[in-house]
């Protein structure tokens, strides 16, 4: 950020990103990485800052004539796309208690994640968002926006500058801001509360390991309802101001790669081992080009990663590091960088961030951006129990 003032909340990105780079590139959506029944033309493939924090605002006044309030939980249904970000920076404008459900997950699974979470309304969206809309339960509102492109809008918003700059001043950095949907080692989903102050400590900490450029594009295919895409992914590119490309068909993500050439790439082990796989069988022979030729570091988190698969990276020239989290810490607590990272291992603490083992070995982490508490199904509807030091 150019401003003196470090930022306090997520909210001072989006002014900063309005102020200082309107009309650079915010979001790509490739052409390679659509899916057919995509909303998006090919003639609005690309958005700036300026556009994309223009809809939010609007989506934001949408909201708020709904009768959502600052502080009341929205659950939100969609594919991953640019919708999501729409979504999700609309609430962070509005002050609303974003909680994006895992689309894959099934209407079961959303009835009654719906009924422990119990939000005011349902927002579903997107070419396929909620296709099937779950049982919502008692007092809980639709807003159907399937199949409207959030991100076209009506031209600019006339004085955006000052409308976001008046929602800062009326944002509450340390107040609930998004529920996370975490599995964690139980298997069974449970809900993680976060501040945005939280959340931006964790994204700042995140993005002072790499050097990025602020004009670097991003590779977004992960889905925003989970934790490491939400601060390793967006929550960069807003401290960045870089561009997210957005792919919303995984089976064309290496298309969409050499369409727009990502600087990083943010994944899982089980989609960076399956490119190691098909170097090995000869089915991709340039590594480094399928990828685009222009990636400065590839990022895995979720579980170990193959040592063989790291190896076969750095052969190629591309580096492939890995981090540790959790959600209740942001969720990002160590990460390693391509200029200290030894294979096999996570890295260390991020800037800020304290680990240690207890006489159990049990790890300990002491973290800025340690959740505010947690919602489990087990608890009564919509409560939630405190977190100490995760």
């Amino acid at each position: 950020m150019k401003r003196d003032a470090a930022p306090g909340s997520l909210l001072d990105l989006l002014l900063a990103r309005v102020t200082e780079d309107h009309d650079a590139p915010a979001i790509a959506v490739p052409v390679a990485g659509r899916r057919s029944d995509s909303v998006h033309g090919t003639a609005e493939a690309s958005f700036s800052w300026g556009d994309l924090i223009a809809a939010a605002t609007r989506l934001a006044v949408r909201l708020e004539a709904a009768g959502l309030s600052r502080g009341d939980r929205l659950a939100h249904l969609a594919p991953h796309g640019a919708e999501a970000v729409v979504v999700d920076l609309a609430c962070l404008l509005a002050g609303i208690v974003h909680v994006q459900l895992h689309h894959d997950d099934g209407p079961a699974a959303h009835a009654e994640q719906m009924a422990w979470l119990a939000p005011k309304s349902l927002v579903v969206a997107g070419p396929r968002g909620g296709s099937v809309v779950p049982t919502l339960g008692r007092g809980v509102n639709l807003l159907d926006f399937r199949g409207e492109p959030l991100l076209l809008g009506h031209g600019p918003v006339e004085g955006l500058a000052e409308e976001v700059a008046g929602r800062v001043e009326a944002c509450d950095p340390d107040g609930c801001s998004t529920i996370l949907l975490s599995s964690g080692t139980s298997g069974r989903p449970h809900g993680v509360l976060h501040s945005q102050r939280s959340l931006l400590a964790n994204a700042v900490a995140s993005s002072s390991v790499f050097l990025d450029e602020p004009r670097d594009v991003r590779l977004s295919w992960l889905p925003l309802s989970h934790a490491l895409p939400r601060t390793g992914d967006l929550g960069t590119a807003l401290v960045r101001g870089a561009c997210l490309a957005i792919v919303d068909d995984r089976t064309k993500l290496l298309d969409a790669c050499r369409e727009v050439r990502p600087a990083a790439i943010l994944g899982v082990p089980a989609m960076f081992e399956r490119i190691e796989d098909a170097v090995r069988r000869g089915a991709i022979r340039d590594l480094a080009g399928s990828l685009g030729g222009r990636a400065r570091v590839c990022v895995s988190g979720g579980a170990p990663l193959r040592e063989r698969t790291i190896r076969a990276f750095a052969a190629a020239g591309v580096p492939l590091v890995q981090g540790y989290g959790l959600a209740e810490a942001g969720p990002v607590v160590t990460l390693s960088s391509p200029r200290t990272a030894r294979a096999g291992t996570v890295g260390p603490p991020l800037p800020g961030v304290e680990i240690a083992t207890d006489d159990a070995g049990q790890l300990l982490v002491r973290t800025p951006s340690c959740c505010l508490g947690t919602i489990h199904p087990t608890l009564p509807e919509g409560s939630a129990a405190p977190v100490g030091e995760t």
